[in-house]
């Protein structure tokens, strides 16, 4: 894991520090929680498919890790259901209860949205 947290810092290569991000979400090693703000950044990411594996990661940091639950309130109001499901369930694996009030509180959100643009407002 130290060759990994030390790959977080490469500024130089942005892919080799998300994958050393997405290696060390998959240790369960208490120090995995590092890789929250690299994985917050490709949350970011134009592709959806990048978005996605970065919400899967975030949910395989595990218990130790749940201020990955602030990261993933962003991504379960993403444009793409994929990540949104993603983010969802790396929520509710991080930390059940916490997670599910996360969950919930984004859906009754989402829920306005379209009722508010359903009916012109």
């Amino acid at each position: 894991t130290v060759v990994l947290t030390e790959c977080l810092g490469d500024i130089a290569d942005v892919g080799a520090r998300r994958e050393a991000a997405f290696a060390l979400s998959r240790t369960g090693h208490p120090e995995a929680s590092l890789a929250i703000p690299v994985l917050a950044e490709a949350l970011t990411d134009r592709r959806w498919p990048e978005r996605r594996r970065a919400a899967v990661a975030l949910g395989q940091l595990g218990t130790h890790a749940t201020a990955a639950l602030q990261v993933l309130a962003r991504a379960l109001h993403d444009e793409d259901c994929r990540v949104r499901e993603a983010a969802q369930r790396a929520a509710l694996a991080l930390h059940m209860e916490e997670g599910q009030r996360l969950v919930d509180v984004s859906a009754f959100i989402l829920e306005q949205q379209h009722r508010r643009r359903d009916s012109g407002v």
